[in-house]
């Protein structure tokens, strides 16, 4: 099989096409032809090995001792072990796989059975292989901001993976969702179902009259401090993505701004939760949200991908085609 194997840290041209040997699934694996993957921050962070601590993910602080990355997936189950009983033979399932060896860089996987989940009918192989970790975090973010329904909600990096699937599941809730972006991105952020955008290139986000009751920061430009005008008392900031040298600062020192302004500035560590992706998915059958794919690129321009991915001039999701 064809896959994307690097043995150092490094840029994008550390990534190597090569072909391995086929796997075979153990007895409570499923063996997946992979259709379509997606690539995420994260990956670009451990392909780098930066910060330093995403090391530990890959298993290797000089060198990546699993050498295939990617996260999401979608596929066709080819192979069942003798134990598995959920899925038979056919099956399209899809899933983030970044708890349990990630690997999705690859025309095949095999993967324990309980990490993945069915396809439901209507939703294409590209949908499903875009949404697993982006739009999880995406609801899981809301989540700890306690979003209810007619709240004010500011999202800033809307036009990235995780940042529109927010603004499309915020709406699901009910509230009145403002997305920030550049100029290029403006009518981008308006066809996902914002409900008002501001072009931080035009205008100073930070001088706005506008309050909201949650901040949902995907991008993490600005130190989490600066965004204390923008929230109403007993507000909640949730940062999501972006600069790490931002979120671990917003990690050390949001607890103490928390306890003496009555908002919350919070980080969210999101996690692969087959029961947030089972919600993800019934959004996308009901045609609630939509995966927004920017670009598909075929397995072996995977260093191209990363590259465009880091410069962050996307709308939406990228996607990796496996031929």
């Amino acid at each position: 099989m064809k896959a994307i194997v690097y043995s150092a840290y490094g840029s994008p041209e550390v990534l190597k096409l090569k072909e391995l040997e086929k796997p075979a699934p153990n007895q409570e694996q499923v063996l997946v032809k992979i259709a379509y993957a997606s690539i995420n921050s994260a990956d670009a962070k451990l392909m780098r090995g930066k910060p330093f601590l995403a090391r530990m993910a890959v298993g290797g602080l000089r060198k990546p001792k699993k050498q295939i990355l990617g996260s999401d997936m979608a596929g066709t189950i080819e192979a069942l072990g003798a134990k598995v009983s959920q899925f038979k033979l056919g099956d399209k399932v899809f899933g983030d796989l970044s708890a349990a060896g990630f690997a999705t860089f690859a025309e095949y996987i095999c993967i324990d059975a309980k990490h993945l989940s069915l396809i439901p009918a209507g939703v294409s192989m590209q949908e499903a292989a875009a949404a697993p970790m982006a739009a999880v975090c995406a609801l899981q973010a809301l989540k700890k901001a306690g979003v209810k329904p007619g709240d004010m909600v500011l999202i800033n990096g809307a036009s990235g993976g995780v940042g529109m699937y927010a603004v499309q599941i915020a709406k699901t809730i009910g509230a009145k969702v403002t997305a920030v972006g550049s100029s290029a991105k403006q009518p981008f952020l308006q066809t996902i179902g914002a409900d008002a955008t501001i072009d931080y290139q035009k205008q100073d986000l930070f001088s706005a009259t506008q309050s909201y009751n949650h901040i949902i920061d995907a991008a993490a430009y600005w130190p989490f401090k600066k965004f204390a005008p923008l929230l109403k008392p007993k507000g909640r900031y949730v940062l999501v993505g972006g600069s790490t040298a931002l979120l671990f600062a917003c990690m050390l020192k949001g607890p103490f701004f928390s306890m003496f302004s009555g908002k919350k500035y919070l980080t969210l560590m999101a996690q692969a939760k087959k029961q947030d992706l089972n919600y993800v998915a019934e959004l996308l059958q009901a045609k609630k949200i939509a995966a927004h794919i920017d670009k598909v690129y075929p397995l072996a321009q995977l260093p191209q991908a990363m590259h465009d991915l880091e410069e962050r001039k996307h709308r939406g999701k990228l996607l990796i085609e496996m031929v």
